[in-house]
């Protein structure tokens, strides 16, 4: 399914709604009245519908969700918002997990993950830096809670790769 800002939300594409999409399994599309202008468009101010500026969190976050897409088995994932409480999941159960925590705060948000360790990868949607963390090993099939690293703020992505050999 294609999301498309021109037909829900006009004028209102932003990194959240990138990521949003592309987690439910959508290919977002961005109508960029951004761009309507020309590459270097007039100042809203005297009348261009919108900023070239206001898009860019947008264009941003839809390259990069197209870097996690190419990383991961993409084929095998499947948009899972069950195995979170954050509602926003592609997973290939047991294998790997891309999460949103769509929140601008820090707030701690919980996993259900197949037994196994898994590697653990920080994306912060909007200032676009990728850290890694500890570890993190399931036991059973039970909520695995996790909360972005200090220094991480607005909403995050968590991805979780199972450890070879686990």
């Amino acid at each position: 399914m294609i999301t498309d800002t021109d037909h829900y939300a006009p004028g209102r594409g932003d990194a959240l709604w990138a990521w949003k999409s592309f987690l439910r399994g959508h290919h977002p599309i961005l109508m960029d009245f951004g761009l309507i202008g020309g590459v270097d468009p007039p100042d809203p101010s005297a009348g261009a519908p919108m900023s070239f500026e206001a898009f860019e969190p947008a264009r941003w976050a839809m390259g990069d969700t197209v870097r996690y897409a190419e990383r991961m088995n993409l084929i095998a994932m499947e948009p899972r918002g069950d195995l979170t409480s954050t509602g926003y999941a592609l997973a290939n159960s047991g294998e790997e997990y891309l999460i949103l925590q769509p929140s601008s705060e820090a707030d701690p948000f919980t996993v259900t993950l197949e037994h196994g360790t898994y590697t653990v990868e920080w994306f912060s949607v909007d200032g676009r830096k990728t850290v890694g963390a500890d570890s993190v090993m399931a036991d059973d099939s039970s909520p695995i809670a996790f909360t972005a690293p200090p220094g991480s703020p607005g909403p995050a992505l968590v991805y979780l790769v199972r450890d070879v050999g686990s």
